[in-house]
Order: structure tokens, then C-alpha cells, then sequence
């Protein structure tokens, strides 16, 4: 019998933000997004539980940006 399993199947969910924010590392300004990141144990090739989730904030033009904590997210997430 084989169990095939696996870690890293990954899923992410982007908003773009309504301001707009300067970017010092592409000095563009731009709305920028927040984007939730979650790694899930699979079974089968099937995601069956999240075992990390992380949050960032960063320049939709560069992808430069920051990790930031689930409250940031859910504060900008709301604005």
C-alpha cells in the first residue's frame, strides 16, 4: 500500500488597495496589495489542512514590499 503525501501546496488570495502608496524601492506610486499566503499539508495531491499562513503588503509594480501580521491585514483588508 502507498500513501502518497506532501507539504507546500500553496494557495494565495490578493486585494488591491484603494490608496495609492510611494514605493522607494521602484519609486513608483501605485496602489499597492495585500496578499494572505497558506501552505497546506496534501494527501493524494488533495489540500487537506493549512499548516502556515503568512501576510504581505507590497508595490504591485515591483513586488517589493513587507510581511506584515494577521491584524495589518485584516485593518488594511477592511479600508
Amino acid at each position: 500500500m502507498f500513501v502518497i503525501f506532501g507539504f507546500g501546496d500553496q494557495h494565495k488570495k490578493q486585494y488591491q488597495l484603494t490608496k495609492t502608496e510611494h514605493c522607494y524601492h521602484c519609486n513608483n506610486t501605485s496602489r499597492w496589495i495585500i496578499t494572505k499566503t497558506t501552505d497546506h499539508f496534501s494527501l493524494f495531491f488533495l489540500p487537506v489542512f493549512p499548516y502556515k499562513t503568512k501576510y504581505f503588503y507590497h508595490c504591485s509594480i515591483c513586488n517589493h514590499g513587507k510581511e506584515i501580521s494577521e491584524e495589518q491585514f485584516e485593518q488594511l483588508k477592511d479600508e
